[in-house]
Formats: C-alpha cells, structure tokens, sequence
C-alpha cells in the first residue's frame, strides 16, 4: 500500500438546529474532508471538525499542517500490511505549537489511511484497536453503551421534545447551561419532573455541559450546586482550562464529577489534568483529541487513574467521523457517557451512505466491513464544497 495523493476539501455542513452556547453560536459546521487515494487506485476518507476556541485551528491551519507536516512523512512510504500502516500511525504525533494543537488535522489525514488501507488489505478499523493496549476493566459495565441527546437551554423546545425522547428511550441527557443560572434551574427542574421515575430508578442520567462560561470556582459553585441537588450527576467543562488546577476542589465541594473537554487536547494534557481519580475525567473527541489511536490512549489513561470519560462529538459531524466514534465506542464499553451519530436529524444532508444514525433507544448504527464502513457519495459532497486542495 503506497498513498498516492490527497484531496482536502472544505465543507460546509448545514444544520437543521441552530445551536448556541457560552463560546459560539452556529447553523452549519465547517469540516474539512480528506480524500486519500493509493497509487493501485483504492480510495479511503476521513474528517476533522476545526474549532478555534478548542484547538485553536480553522480549516486553512488544518490544510497547512497536513500539506506541511503530516503528508509528508508518509511520502513515499510502503506499508506491507494493515497492521503496518496502524503501527506506523500510532508513532505519528500531533503537530502542537503554543497556540494552536493540530489534533483535528491528524485526525483527518489519519482516518483517511485507515480507511483506504482497510478496503485495500480487506480490514476493518475495529481490528487496529488492538494496537493500543488497554487495561483490562476495572468491573463488567452494568449497562449497554447507547446514545444519549443533548438539549438546549431554550425551555420551549425541552417542553415540546421531553415526551418524544423518553419515547424513543434515550436514556442519558446533556443540558447546555451557562449564559442565565436562573433559566438553568428551571430547565433542570423542567426535565427533572419529566424523568422523575427514571432518574429514581436509575433508568436516566442528567448531566450538563457549561463549555466553560463560569468565570472561576466560586461563580461555578454558587451556580451549579442547586443543579446538582436537584439530580445532575456531572459536569463538563465548567471553567476555562485556566482554572484546570482547581476543577478538583470544585468536583469534590459539588460531589459529582467534572469531565474536562476543551481543556483536553493531547495526551500529555491528559497526563498532567487527569489526577483525581473518580472527581476528574474527560470528555474524548475523535477531531478534537487527534483520532482514533490518541483518543484509546486518552480512554487507558482514563482507566489507569479509574477517570471516568464519554465519547463525544462535535455538532456536525458528518457520518465519516460518526463511524469512526462507532468503532471507538464497540471497545470501550465502559465510556460513561456516548454522543454522537445524529444523522438526519441534525444535519440538512449527509455526505455517506449509508447512513451513520443513532437508532431506537440509541443503538449504535451498523456500518460496512472495510475500512470505515460507509461510502462518500460525491454528490452530496459537492453541494456542501467550499474550496478544494490537491497535495501530492
């Protein structure tokens, strides 16, 4: 197997929702799409969502480091074997400078390889999982990992969904919190009434996400320790990661946990913030976190230090990242949390068939035997295009 070229493209991935929180407000996501192809003609694709206030990349930065970095060290490069090409990825690091990670890059660039190279040896990702070795679990999950939803803060459309998504059986519920603490506590007693028994019976989860908008400790606690009386059982990203050394006390004066997201890069970020046990964990995204190999060492760090973690998403991930997670997700059964594969019900339009979408209850959804396991229809594709790069 020997890459021949690349293809970038920036997609535009328009949304059915809008969605807003402390740190941005959007209708569509920007994406960049990566088209491998190798030199016997087999093609692969992969994904990476560039946030800037997460990882301080935009799509032009992730085009850079790909051209400048990433593709270039496996110019020219043969790989005899699937089990080679994933060996050879594990090795391959994030392209890290003081202000920006290039995670969403890496991840890119690397499912794209996954994926040409499992269609080309008749391999699926799922198998390279093996190459990262994994502590064994501590305890057999009592449950089935299933999708969970997230909510918005606007109280009319929690009214109008509640009913629907306890009958489709979803069993775990983000709440976005942050911008207006009396509107957050009434939305959590909103949903709390509506999922009395469940959260009684331990058949529902309710946590919430502030992406970061407490200012410090203090604002956190006086806003979030209501929240919790009333049945949250964790939160994400509460403060900026300039108050990462603090978010323990705040976990144990709270007595739930706090899932670390956009404080939480890289390994090495992992290493140094994920040191308090149960009261710390992290929130693991693929482009985020730098793809498939980076985010199961994030998930064996995390069961080293018995962290809790979750397998999350950006909004509007198409279904290549989405198969991606699903393959993640069938080897870490014990992820506390799992979000993702929305499909149609989040974005205007997909760009694989089939299609990558949470099912009744939030069962994962079946994919392909090679590669990835979807297909890119080019169609579809173009109708989201906004620009396109050939690297060769």
């Amino acid at each position: 197997m020997r890459i021949k070229a690349l293809t970038l493209f920036d997609v535009s991935i328009p949304l059915r929702l809008s969605f807003r929180h402390s740190l941005a407000e959007r209708k569509s996501s920007r994406n960049l799409i990566v088209r491998a192809e190798l030199d016997n003609g087999v093609v692969g694709w992969g994904e990476g969502v560039p946030v800037a206030y997460v990882t301080g990349e935009t799509v032009e930065s992730a085009v850079e480091a790909i051209r400048e970095h990433y593709f270039p060290a496996a110019r020219g490069r043969t790989f005899a074997s699937y089990e080679n090409l994933g060996r050879w990825l594990c090795e391959l690091r994030p392209v890290v400078t003081p202000s920006v990670c290039h995670t969403s890059a890496k991840c890119a660039f690397e499912l794209a390889l996954l994926d040409a190279g499992g269609r080309e040896f008749r391999r699926s990702v799922a198998d390279l999982a093996k190459l990262v070795s994994l502590p064994p679990l501590a305890e057999t999950p009592v449950r089935r990992l299933s999708y969970g939803v997230a909510l918005t803060a606007d109280r009319s459309w929690i009214r109008r969904r509640m009913t629907l998504l306890k009958l489709y059986g979803f069993r775990d519920f983000k709440l976005k919190v942050g911008a207006d603490a009396a509107a957050d506590l009434e939305n959590v007693r909103l949903i709390v009434r509506r999922l009395k028994r469940r959260l009684a019976r331990r058949r529902a989860t309710l946590r919430v996400d502030a992406n970061a908008a407490y200012r410090d400790p203090d604002l956190a606690l006086a806003a979030l320790e209501p929240l919790v009386r009333l049945g949250v059982e964790a939160v994400e990203q509460p403060m900026p990661p300039k108050h990462d050394a603090r978010v323990a006390e705040l976990a144990s004066r709270l007595g739930v946990p706090i899932l670390l997201d956009e404080s939480l890069r890289t390994l090495e970020e992992g290493e140094e913030k994920l040191t308090a046990g149960r009261w710390v964990g992290a929130n693991i995204r693929l482009s985020k976190n730098g793809g498939v190999f980076d985010s199961l060492r994030l998930a064996a760090l995390c069961r080293r230090r018995e962290a809790p973690f979750q397998l999350g998403c950006h909004v509007g991930e198409t279904g290549i990242l989405a198969a991606a997670q699903v393959h993640l997700a069938a080897v870490l059964p014990d992820a506390r949390y799992l979000e993702g594969a929305f499909g149609a019900r989040l974005l205007e339009r997909d760009i694989v068939r089939p299609k990558v979408q949470f099912g009744f209850r939030g069962r994962p959804p079946r994919l392909g035997p090679l590669g990835l396991g979807v297909t890119v229809n080019d169609s579809l594709l173009r109708k989201s295009l906004l620009a396109t790069v050939g690297v060769e």
